[in-house]
């Protein structure tokens, strides 16, 4: 396996080690040879550990008097706490890491996401996210968009932490009405998506010693492939600043509640004129409501774009044919489908700086795209996976911390 790692631009600027990187020793990777077929159980609490409707249990990571998991459930709207529980997702991989995970692409900034970091005296896996999801109310084999005959939905706001051992996750959620089997159901995909505990970094690990000692690789992505799309479209041609205004107000606008991300059946009958008034959405109007009609029409589908069969070959050339996604915008949804068996290329202006930075000289954009190609083909098939992760250190750098402890205003103002 390739031992070389992927420097920072300037090490001497590089933000504190986040405090789980050094205490995850706890979290011993089992060797491959050694590594169990992993089967989720997904189960409510024991009452010991549930704690009374809008309150957190004692047993969890909070401090008294207040904490983030204290901090997420005032995020919860008072109707929505007529009915709450806690449940429990096990077993997530040994080498795991909330933080890790779900602080590690820019997304997670996107609404509708809170990210609420632990204190700066606490272990970074101590925080917590929350958000709310629009759950349909039918039985699904796995998440899915629904379509326009699926419009009884039901919002449960979710919060999400690690337990103090390390090996489950704790979802606290909130709703106006009980859940449903099917709710825990959509709710425990839509988890396992966002954070990709099923993912097993075994062979990036292997090549890139540098992540394995940070448990960087499972990099946030979205409940849903086509939030995905919308968020690459919004994310195309302009500033990471008006992307994160645009999202808030598609959830806004036109999600459930005024608060969940919208679906295909909320976007896909609406005019451009609409979307582009409300939404703040601008030329990227028609993009977003031609792929929000082809979803409610079946010719896209969540399932199609998981399908593992499918060559990879092939879903690009799909991708590429919608309307509003070009080269990067199709590169970027690869990589959110963890498909890293092709040439991701998903080089952009944030290439261009970060190829400047390390010494790269050039005219062209082209020019630094393939300085990018050539610094990172020695991981491949995992290309990307390096790229990120060393934009992504460039990025704690400059605002001198580590994105564990980014709160929105401060990822906002430093980038």
């Amino acid at each position: 396996s390739a031992q070389t790692t992927v420097s920072t631009p300037n090490p001497a600027a590089t933000p504190e080690t986040p405090r789980s990187v050094r205490s995850r020793l706890r979290y011993s990777r089992p060797a491959p040879s050694e590594a169990q077929p992993r089967k989720l159980t997904f189960q409510d609490e024991s009452p010991e550990i549930s704690g009374p409707a809008g309150q957190p249990s004692h047993k969890l990571n909070d401090t008294p008097g207040g904490g983030p998991l204290t901090e997420a459930l005032q995020l919860v709207p008072a109707a929505a706490c007529n009915y709450s529980s806690n449940l429990r997702l096990e077993p997530i991989p040994a080498d795991f890491s909330l933080a890790q995970s779900f602080c590690s692409y820019g997304y997670f900034f996107l609404a509708p996401n809170v990210w609420i970091p632990a204190p700066l005296e606490a272990d970074e896996d101590f925080g917590v996210f929350y958000r709310p999801l629009s759950c349909p109310t039918v039985p699904h084999p796995r998440i899915h968009a629904p379509s326009a005959d699926d419009r009884t939905r039901r919002v449960v706001h979710v919060i999400v932490q690690q337990d103090k051992a390390g090996n489950a996750l704790i979802i606290h959620t909130r709703s106006e009405t009980d859940l449903l089997t099917c709710h825990k159901d959509f709710i425990q995909a839509a988890v396992v998506r966002m954070l990709r505990t099923d993912l097993n970094l075994e062979a990036w690990y292997a090549c890139h010693p540098e992540a394995a000692a940070r448990g960087f690789g499972r990099t946030y992505r979205s409940p849903s492939v086509f939030e995905d799309m919308v968020k690459t479209i919004t994310n195309c041609n302009v500033t990471f600043k008006n992307t994160t205004t645009m999202n808030a107000a598609l959830c806004r606008e036109f999600g459930a509640d005024g608060v969940a991300f919208p679906e295909p059946s909320d976007l896909a009958a609406i005019s451009p004129e609409d979307l582009k008034a409300r939404g703040r959405v601008g030329y990227r109007a028609a993009s977003i409501i031609a792929l929000a009609q082809a979803f409610v029409a079946g010719e896209l589908s969540e399932d199609w774009f998981h399908d593992a069969t499918v060559p990879t070959a092939e879903v690009y050339q799909k991708i590429r044919s919608l309307k509003g996604f070009g080269p990067y915008a199709t590169s970027n949804v690869l990589q959110l489908l963890g498909r890293y068996d092709s040439a991701i290329e998903a080089w952009d202006t944030e290439t261009v700086r970060l190829m400047k930075e390390v010494g790269v000289r050039g005219s062209k954009p082209e020019e630094f795209y393939a300085a990018a190609r050539q610094r990172y083909a020695k991981y491949a098939p995992y290309q990307f996976l390096a790229y990120w992760m060393e934009l992504w250190q460039n990025y704690e750098t400059r605002t001198g911390t580590a994105s564990t402890r980014w709160r929105r205003a401060t990822f906002s103002s430093s980038l």
